[in-house]
């Protein structure tokens, strides 16, 4: 069975927990495909909006941390994005507005977040 792909967005400001998370993700067998915590801070916007939606698209599960707010609105981009197309939403970190409400699964930290994915991951497997 392929890996799940997983979007993991954050605040830019966040990059740095986010590359450690990314690993984490990782080493539980998922694809990470966003690449935002990795990329030079000064690309062009537009072209950030566009890399994140490609990659925020290809995902099965999108994981959202919210314990650094956005400075740019993005994170609430990216929630209704992966509301809007169905995707598994799992938000890590205080509620920022009402939509994360809709999420399929909140966590306080990245340790119960971990948790949920190693348990998510399991059952995916298991039923091909």
């Amino acid at each position: 069975m392929k890996p799940i792909k997983c979007y993991i967005g954050s605040s830019m400001a966040n990059a740095e927990r986010i590359r450690h998370q990314n690993e984490v993700v990782r080493a539980l067998g998922y694809d990470v495909v966003s690449t935002s915590a990795v990329e030079p801070p000064d690309r062009p916007a537009m072209v950030a909006a566009a890399q994140d939606t490609k990659e925020l698209m290809l995902s099965e599960v999108v994981v959202i941390d919210t314990t650094v707010p956005s400075s740019s609105g993005g994170l609430h981009s990216e929630i209704g994005l992966a509301l809007a197309s169905g995707k598994t939403l799992v938000i890590v970190g205080p509620q920022s507005n009402v939509f994360p409400l809709l999420a399929q699964r909140r966590s306080e930290t990245w340790e119960q977040c971990e948790a949920w994915l190693r348990v998510y991951g399991e059952i995916r497997r298991v039923l091909g």
